[in-house]
């Protein structure tokens, strides 16, 4: 996934098994233009034109993963235990997200946000637990938080869309169990 500071980000799939430079094109071509993005890579979950099915059951593990919706603007970034590779697409699918990509999964699966972003860190752990799970809504000029239930279910999405609106810049970060 290409997540460019201006525009949409966007996934690169690969034409084939042993097609490893699929990315490089593009990003020759931003690095050319002097555009500032950041590459990411991991399982794709959802890309544009892409209805298929990951079928991948398991196993339930702590999970790291990023989405976008293009229609409403809004990026999702997940870090949450015990989910199948299934349960992160499906909820990214029932957020109306058209590109996933699944960064890493495992007891070590974490993500870090810079303080200056304005972010919240909601999620608390201990060795040998779950750690609960938090989302991080996205949008250009900020990020929201809401720490969720150690369920494996995918969470209902129109709780996590409730009440949402386009914040401005610089407005607090309001967080709230689901």
């Amino acid at each position: 996934m290409i997540l460019p500071t201006e525009g949409a980000p966007s996934v690169i799939r690969p034409r084939s098994s042993n097609d490893y430079d699929a990315a490089a094109p593009v990003i020759q071509s931003l690095v050319e233009r002097g555009s500032r993005f950041v590459a990411v890579s991991g399982i794709g979950l959802l890309s544009p034109g892409d209805t298929g099915q990951l079928n991948d059951g398991g196993p339930s593990a702590a999970r790291t993963a990023i989405a976008y919706s293009r229609q409403k603007d809004e990026m999702y970034v997940f870090q949450g235990g015990n989910y199948t590779p299934d349960n992160i697409q499906d909820l990214f699918r029932g957020l109306g997200s058209d590109t996933a990509v699944l960064l890493d999964g495992g007891g070590s699966s974490a993500i870090v946000l810079r303080r200056d972003t304005g972010g919240m860190w909601a999620g608390a752990g201990s060795p040998g637990e779950i750690a609960t799970p938090v989302r991080f809504f996205a949008t250009p000029t900020s990020v929201r938080c809401r720490a969720g239930s150690r369920s494996t279910e995918p969470a209902d999405s129109s709780a996590w869309r409730s009440g949402y609106s386009r914040p401005r810049r610089r407005q607090p970060i309001r967080t709230a169990a689901i």
